[in-house]
């Protein structure tokens, strides 16, 4: 294990012990590195690329890349993001590209000019282990498709690939740019948009990849972008935000998902500069779901502040026979074993079944509950409520549940329940399942359970 210097004061003498002694640039210390070395850059430390460079880590994990101050040696205090760390500037429109697996602290990164240039995570087809923190990425070209690119391209797949952010910041100087949320493991966690550009489109997922993305507890509120996250890519997987700053301006998605197998966003907990709170919303192709504090059960669900219920939006794209539309799940736990149980979710809409009067048919909305039902085994049983595929739909249960129904012209109030006998105690996950045609249907995330 050796340790390596960086600093552009250093004499650039190999083998680079000391920071006397210390590589002038950082490609030449990661290349004269192994997985087992650690890498001291200078927190004073600058240099501009004279061409596209691309930081080939290695292909096992160990290398620590660690921005520093030199009053020790080796160092002992780590620079810090809000202080002063040391700045790699591309050049002209020259290129940044991380490829292969190392852990990176405290380093600013910087694209210039107009000329195309862009920072890319994972830019080789090799297996991908890169971890970022305390890193700025800025985005200074101005050409409109420079952009920061998260995760191998459609040339450059691996299966093995993850990339982890972490405490960091990104700023953008052109309206078109974005964040390019690629293949693999992705989690971006802390992430601050500094000052610059608002994008258009904030993420922006790959077309023809798949797409496993978290991104939490991060302030995206500081630029006013328009749309938080692109649909439209003919893309598969989940992007979901958690705990996360929206700016009030912008909104949560734009474009039309292609497919029923296509992108799903998932934004949980998650709240705007002007207050409004996305409790939970979903979005894929045959449906969504966004918090509804107005349209809500008296006595039902709460999140200790306010009463909400769930407002589900199917597309024209739902079936009853499999392209249904699943809420998200409605988790309880259940420590009754050996005796029937009966599981209710309560729903209202303004008249929009086909039933009689207006009602929801088994065959529109219907209830599916997972529990334990195998003694001795925690394997699960499934339930539900739905109606025939060979048969005529039938009416919901109507429901005496007490709900505020403003802006309702001719509200239906309808309840979705199964009964059955756990045999194990466990979790109870119920999920509602709505195949009416671009229906409107506010549903209490509150089991009843008797």
């Amino acid at each position: 294990m050796a340790n390596i210097y960086v600093s552009s004061a250093g004499s650039n003498t190999a083998p680079y012990e000391t920071w006397v002694k210390a590589a002038t640039t950082l490609a030449t210390g990661v290349g004269a590195a192994t997985a087992a070395d650690t890498i001291y850059v200078i927190n004073t430390h600058t240099e501009t690329l004279g061409a596209d460079t691309t930081y080939t880590f290695p292909s096992t994990s160990g290398l620590r890349i660690l921005c520093v101050t030199d009053a020790a040696e080796p160092p002992t205090t780590l620079a810090s993001l809000l202080g002063v760390v040391a700045v790699i500037t591309g050049g002209a429109g020259h290129d940044i590209n991380f490829t292969g697996k190392a852990y990176v602290h405290g380093i600013e990164f910087v694209t210039t000019t107009a000329t195309l240039a862009s920072i890319t995570f994972g830019s080789t087809n090799v297996p991908q282990a890169l971890y970022f923190n305390a890193c700025y990425f800025h985005n200074a070209c101005t050409h409109a498709s420079s952009s920061i690119f998260i995760g191998p391209g459609a040339s450059n797949l691996n299966d093995d690939c993850e990339l982890i952010l972490t405490n960091c910041q990104a700023s953008f100087a052109n309206t078109g740019q974005e964040l390019s949320v690629r293949h693999g493991r992705i989690r971006i966690r802390n992430l601050v948009l500094a000052s610059g550009s608002a994008p258009v489109t904030l993420f922006l997922p790959s077309s023809s990849l798949i797409h496993d993305i978290i991104v939490e507890s991060s302030d995206l509120s500081g630029l006013a972008w328009s749309n938080l996250v692109s649909l439209t890519p003919a893309a598969t997987g989940t992007i979901l935000f958690r705990n996360c700053l929206f700016n009030a301006a912008g909104l949560l998605s734009t474009g039309t998902i292609p497919g029923a197998g296509g992108l799903k966003l998932v934004v949980d907990n998650c709240t705007a500069s002007d207050g409004t709170y996305y409790h939970k919303h979903t979005k894929d192709y045959k449906g969504s779901i966004f918090t509804e504090t107005t349209i809500v059960r008296t006595d039902g669900a709460n999140d200790g502040v306010m009463s909400f219920s769930w407002m589900a939006q199917t597309t024209a794209n739902t079936l009853f026979s499999g392209a249904n539309y699943e809420c998200p799940e409605i988790v309880r736990w259940n420590e009754t074993v050996g005796s029937p149980i009966t599981v209710e979710v309560e729903v209202v809409h303004d008249s929009v079944g086909s039933g009689t009067a207006s009602a929801l048919t088994d065959k529109e909305a219907w209830l599916e509950v997972q529990y334990l039902g195998t003694s001795g085994f925690s394997i699960g049983s499934m339930i539900n409520d739905a109606g025939s595929p060979l048969s005529a739909g039938t009416d919901q249960a109507s429901s005496t549940a007490a709900w505020t129904t403003t802006g309702l012209a001719t509200p239906v109030k309808q309840k979705l329940s199964v009964t059955f006998t756990p045999e194990i105690e466990g979790y109870i996950h119920a999920v509602v399942h709505l195949a009416g045609v671009s229906d409107t249907v506010y549903i209490c995330p509150k089991l009843t359970v008797s």
